[in-house]
């Protein structure tokens, strides 16, 4: 089928995009990665967020999400907005008017693809798409808010249990997909 390449590639990205997550927002404070050029994690965070999230936006397209759709474009494009703008002006990464304005939208995408997330209805997996939808929710506004350390720390944190939720709906979606195309050969 058309939608399960772009879901396989999409959960092995979504891996990737986690593990380099914990590095490359720095949850972990000790220097494992010292000697690490962190361009190196910019790279990674920008190939696999747009390639995880172009799975997202598949499964929106097959759960007639428009909000899911929406939210996962919207990501496609910030972040590599985000991690270009990181490397090129780095002394406006971390505050500004930059950060701001990123955070902003990022909030409210966040807060719209949180909603989309909610409002799956055919989906043998309802439950996860709305506890996915609640971490979203809840999440989205502590990026808005950079100049908080506290609330800013807890929204990367809960970004971790956010992208498993994510990964794992990916995964049975796959599993499901290709279950029904078995059926119908």
């Amino acid at each position: 089928s058309f939608y399960k390449t772009p879901l396989i590639v999409a959960l092995f990205s979504g891996i990737v995009y986690l593990l380099n997550w914990v590095f490359y927002m720095q949850l972990i404070p000790i220097d494992l990665m010292s000697g690490i050029n962190p361009l190196y994690f910019s790279i990674i965070h920008l190939i696999s967020s747009v390639l995880f999230y172009y799975g997202i936006y598949i499964l929106g397209k097959t759960k007639k999400s428009f909000l899911m759709r929406l939210g996962a474009i919207t990501i496609m494009i910030l972040v590599p907005i985000f991690v270009y703008g990181s490397l090129a002006i780095p002394e406006a990464y971390g505050q500004g008017d930059f950060t701001l304005v990123f955070g902003v939208l990022l909030g409210i995408n966040g807060i719209l693809f949180g909603i989309g997330l909610l409002r799956v209805e055919f989906s043998r997996f309802h439950f996860l798409y709305i506890v996915a939808g609640i971490l979203q929710i809840l999440l989205s506004p502590m990026v808005i808010f950079f100049w908080n350390p506290l609330l800013v720390s807890l929204g990367l944190w809960l970004v971790v249990p956010f992208m498993m939720i994510l990964l794992i709906i990916t995964y049975l979606e796959y599993k499901d997909l290709s279950r029904s195309i078995k059926v119908d050969c």
